[in-house]
């Protein structure tokens, strides 16, 4: 695994909407990496790091009606995956999320769980199967998308590149769930890496305009394929960061077939999930 860690920065202030001087993403804050950084070195905090408001505000904030919305999306595109939800709910075991009961489900879990599963099953409806293949994904949250592709596929490497914080807390959290083949990078140390296949969702749009130019030039223009749903979080962020248009044109430009499609289900009328692959 990558070195990763180096010097914390937990002076970044981010007011919402507006990039901060140094921060690189939306999620750049000093409560965020604290809070992250917190759940690493305290077992306590790991055990309800996901009912923290601060994280609630980033990522565990889908409602229990949207949860409906993605199992409803799962029974009827890829009823398949049901029959792991065992495997898939112990997601909902370490950081005490929010959880619901789900009458299709005969059980309670977590909307975030549901989502990752229905965005599991959009990724094999689109790409085959992921077995052997070396995915990146930027803006991994905890690592839960990763957990939930890992009960399905045997990946050859699932490489994340996010703050040093909250690498260090997907780090704890796959390792908790017994994932491996995993590659941590922070979004400061990047690379030029090929993949099979990039993975953004919701992150790349609310990174800062020249953070996204290095990912775009160092990771997304290397990818075979990739999968990306933006939000319509440009709207509110200064300096804007790439539209949608200019992600196709690069892409275009980089030789890539590239389709567009509506959020399934979705959660804003405005979001959009981009797919691109080699010719």
């Amino acid at each position: 695994m990558r070195k990763f860690f180096g010097t914390f920065i937990l002076g970044l202030s981010l007011t919402l909407g507006l990039f901060g001087d140094d921060a690189t993403s939306v999620t750049d804050t000093q409560d965020y990496r604290e809070l992250c950084y917190q759940a690493v070195i305290n077992d306590e905090v790991f055990k309800t790091f996901k009912r923290s408001p601060i994280y609630r505000n980033v990522l565990e904030h889908v409602t229990y009606d949207q949860g409906l919305e993605y199992l409803a999306v799962i029974k009827k595109k890829y009823p398949d995956l049901l029959s792991y939800w065992d495997t898939f709910s112990q997601n909902d075991l370490i950081g005490t999320p929010m959880v619901y009961f789900y009458p299709d489900l005969g059980g309670y879990a977590s909307p975030t769980t549901l989502r990752y599963v229905k965005i599991a099953g959009e990724l094999k409806e689109l790409f085959g199967s992921l077995h052997g293949k070396r995915i990146i994904e930027l803006g991994g949250g905890y690592g839960g998308q990763c957990k939930i592709l890992s009960d399905l596929f045997a990946f050859e490497s699932y490489h994340h590149i996010d703050l040093p914080e909250p690498l260090a807390l997907i780090t704890k959290y796959l390792t908790a769930m017994q994932v491996s083949n995993t590659v941590m990078t922070a979004s400061d140390e990047c690379q030029e890496e090929s993949c099979d296949l990039f993975i953004s969702n919701f992150g790349f749009c609310e990174c800062s305009r020249s953070a996204q130019e290095e990912y775009m030039q160092k990771y997304i223009l290397k990818s075979k394929a990739g999968y990306m749903i933006l939000s319509n979080a440009r709207e509110y962020l200064t300096p804007k960061p790439f539209s949608l248009m200019e992600i196709r044109r690069e892409l275009l430009k980089g030789g890539y077939k590239v389709k567009l499609y509506a959020e399934e289900p979705s959660t804003n009328k405005k979001n959009i999930l981009i797919v691109w692959e080699r010719k």
